[in-house]
């Protein structure tokens, strides 16, 4: 039986199979190198340390997003639970008929096949023809890897069928603000766009053999997700003679949807659409992180630690 992170006690000794969210190698005082890990699975996540040379276990940097079996024991670090790691490995093929993979990798908690066919029927009901063209277009070229992958590699949304989750949601945000300020709002762009505005996180990340984002890709990293998916409408736009006017403002809301430069926009949002999906955005991105804040708090609880994305604790009302 899968020994889960949320059941795990101060003192608790465990060896078992979990997800690898993240590897950090440092040194000591001394010089000598030890090493971090964030582990996982559907339960929560947990901080584990290693005081051991690195390099005599069969785990690095390139093997996050997959499962690894961990020997340990449950320690408590300032109040936060961490885990103290005896051994660590990658799981190897014969290791995975002894555990239940969904027990570990955790998928968008929505059902897929509803949330796919919202998003085909919202697509399919843009009026405008250019951008309802558009959109169908790039999603007939992306939707196998669109439908599975994350949104994100920690942040929020960094599950399986994350950005399926994350779009849709969007794109409902959307609609109903464009009904309430239809006087100011074109709905079929801010639609689009918002469709629109995450497909380059295919390229931008490195998945691993779970669909899993274990690192930022070379073009990601060098180009990122807003400027990719700028240039994949554009030269779709073009391919479909869509007139620059609306090319520009497919452009603008993509270039634009993290809002400030220091947070990753290209340009900031310089009309009523761009305002709008930057800030949907940030409000779905946001109230994931505290939906996922909440799995490991009791109402009237905070969070032991700041949320580093947030900047400050959670405190669960509900």
């Amino acid at each position: 039986m899968h020994a889960s992170i949320k059941e795990l006690h101060t003192n608790d000794s465990f060896t078992d199979f979990y997800l690898l969210k993240n590897y950090i190698k440092q040194a000591k005082k001394n010089g000598d190198p030890y090493f971090r890990v964030e582990l996982a699975d559907n339960s929560g996540t947990c901080s584990g340390i290693s005081w051991e040379n690195p390099d005599q276990f069969d785990v690095s940097q390139k093997c996050i997003g997959s499962i690894v079996k961990v020997k340990g024991v449950m320690n408590d670090y300032n109040g936060v639970p961490q885990m103290r790691i005896f051994n660590i490995r990658q799981a190897r093929e014969d290791d995975f008929n002894l555990f239940d993979t969904s027990d570990i990798v955790t998928t968008a908690p929505i059902d897929t096949n509803e949330y796919q066919q919202a998003l085909e029927k919202m697509i399919d009901e843009i009026a405008d023809d250019d951008y309802r063209l558009v959109s169908q277009t790039i999603y007939s070229e992306i939707k196998e890897e669109f439908l599975n992958i994350p949104a994100g590699k920690t942040v929020h949304h960094s599950f399986r069928c994350g950005l399926l989750m994350h779009t849709v949601n969007m794109m409902k945000l959307s609609l109903m603000t464009a009904e309430l300020y239809h006087e100011i709002i074109n709905k079929d762009l801010l639609v689009a766009a918002t469709f629109l505005h995450d497909i380059a996180k295919i390229q931008e990340f490195t998945l691993s053999e779970l669909d899993l984002v274990s690192d930022y890709s070379a073009e990601g990293q060098l180009l990122g997700h807003l400027y990719m998916g700028a240039t994949k409408v554009k030269e779709v736009c073009e391919r479909l003679n869509v007139n620059e006017h609306k090319k520009l403002m497919l452009e603008h809301l993509i270039l634009s949807h993290h809002g400030e430069p220091d947070k990753g926009a290209v340009v900031t949002p310089k009309c009523a659409e761009a305002e709008v999906l930057h800030i949907i955005d940030l409000l779905d991105s946001r109230l994931e992180i505290y939906a996922e804040e909440y799995e490991g708090l009791e109402v009237g609880q905070f969070s032991l630690k700041k949320n580093w994305a947030l900047d400050h604790k959670i405190y669960r009302n509900k």
